[in-house]
Formats: C-alpha cells, structure tokens, sequence
C-alpha cells in the first residue's frame, strides 16, 4: 500500500468568509475584506510547502480536507469589573453566528488551488480533487485566531 502524503500549517488571523458575487456595494466591500485573510492564507501555505519540500498533489490524487476555524469571541461573552476577562455563564461554547462554515470553507478551498484565478496551483489542482473534508468553527479561546489547515491524500 502506497503511503499516504500529507500537507499540514497554521494561518493566523481572522477567518474570513468567501463573498457572495454579485454588483452589489455590500458585495464589493466584503470582497475587498475578505482579501487579506486569503492572501495569509496563500502565504502561510507557501511558507509551510517550502519548509516540507512539498510539490503541489497531482490532479486525479483523491484528497482529503480538515479545517478548524478559530473565531474571536465577542467581547459581549465576557464578565467586567473585578472578574474582567472571564466568560460569563451564559456565553456559548460554538460560534453559531456569521461567517458560517460552507462560505469559509469555500473560500479557503479556491486559495489552496489556484487563487487568484490563473495563478499556478498551491496545494490541488482543483476543489474536486477533495472528495472528503472534516470542518469546525470554534471560539479561539486557547489559541490565536486563525485556521489548522490539513490535506491528506486519500489512496
């Protein structure tokens, strides 16, 4: 059996969501957010690859794909006064509002390809070469804000 192949690395910052296309203002500006998250994203891929040697997947290799997004808690989930900085009882243990999942990973699927488009591939070829993925937003209260980012190949 062939051994299997993998890419691992960490992005810090502030996840950042894949924008809905369309003319509107609100789209332009949440374009124009959303671009710094993905170009961390596409350096702290190349930094890592260059570290691990490793070349981009072939096309046709089935892969596989696990995200963990960090998200900052709102200052809203905390206590004040003397016990500043603690959570309160009643914060929630999952981020439950926007960004959501399906458009973060969406977003940081099309930068390990070939974002911005024409650019050669980082990491795959293409999004159907992930034919699995494994996807979590958690609050980063341990941890900087940002995401764990693992490809591995199926076969």
């Amino acid at each position: 059996m062939k051994p299997k192949k993998e890419f691992r690395f960490r992005v810090e910052g502030l996840p950042k969501a894949k924008p809905a296309f369309n003319k509107s203002k609100s789209s332009s500006k949440a374009r124009r957010e959303a671009l710094p998250w993905f170009r961390t994203v596409r350096r702290s891929a190349l930094l890592e690859a260059n570290t691990q040697a490793l070349p981009v997947f072939e096309m046709g290799v089935p892969l596989v794909l696990e995200v963990t997004f960090w998200l900052k808690r709102p200052v809203s989930h905390f206590r004040t006064g003397k016990f500043a900085g603690m959570l309160k009882d009643s914060a929630p243990e999952f981020p439950t509002p926007k960004p959501d999942l399906t458009n973060l990973i969406k977003g940081l699927e099309d930068v390990l390809a070939d974002w911005p488009k024409g650019s050669p591939a980082l990491v795959y070829h293409g999004d159907q070469q992930i034919v699995d993925h494994v996807t979590r937003k958690r609050y980063a209260d341990d941890c900087e804000p940002g995401a764990e980012v693992l490809v591995v190949t199926l076969l």
